[in-house]
């Protein structure tokens, strides 16, 4: 549907909610009709399209400032949410937020390095778990007193061999064997070694 035709059937009240939520999930509607629909005052059309990534940068930073926190979620979520816009989130009161922020791929290591001191302790396990979480913070991130934090610190592929080998004896008594600390930085230690030796 060009755009045109979506503002003329929009005119008439022809566009069911329906459709409107299709268009506002596929990835390949044109912006124009992207922009038109982020102004929906349907929420459920506006969440759907701040999690498209078709949908251009410029709507993602006005979709950011929605008072719906599912639509700010869907920002943070978003991995063409550009840069900006995730520092700005990354200070959102709404702690959900904050966890998405910290959860996006292409979220940069100064804001994750920010969130890793973050009172929520879900908020700094999600940090542990980003791959662009800088070294340093990792290392810091391996002390923390949340067993589950630990864990995902031991499970980062870019969690240096040193504190990989700390973690494989963590002191942690309610470890589940299998799925623990100790285990995790043991199986990621054992592949990174294994890595090394292919390499040299």
């Amino acid at each position: 549907m060009t755009i045109k035709e979506f503002k003329m059937q929009l005119a008439l009240g022809s566009i069911s909610h329906s459709m409107k939520y299709d268009l506002a999930d596929d990835p390949n509607t044109f912006k124009g009709i992207l922009e038109i629909l982020s102004k929906d005052k349907d929420w459920i059309i506006r969440y759907r399209v701040a999690r498209n990534f078709n949908t251009p940068k410029t709507i993602l930073k006005i979709l950011s400032k929605d008072k719906d926190r599912y639509i700010r979620c869907s920002v943070a979520d978003n991995i063409n949410t550009p840069v900006e816009v995730l520092e700005i989130l990354s200070k959102d009161k709404d702690r959900i937020i904050r966890y998405r922020v910290a959860d996006n791929i292409n979220t940069p290591k100064t804001i994750l390095k920010i969130l890793s001191k973050d009172k929520d302790r879900y908020i700094r396990s999600n940090v542990a778990d980003n791959i662009n979480t800088p070294v340093e913070v990792l290392e810091i991130l391996s002390k923390d007193k949340d067993r589950g934090i630990r864990y995902n610190v031991a499970d980062n592929i870019n969690t240096p061999i040193e504190v990989l080998e700390i973690l494989s004896k963590d002191k942690d008594s309610d470890e589940d064997e299998d799925h623990g600390v100790r285990c995790k930085a043991a199986n990621n230690l054992e592949f990174l070694k294994r890595k090394e030796l292919n390499n040299g």
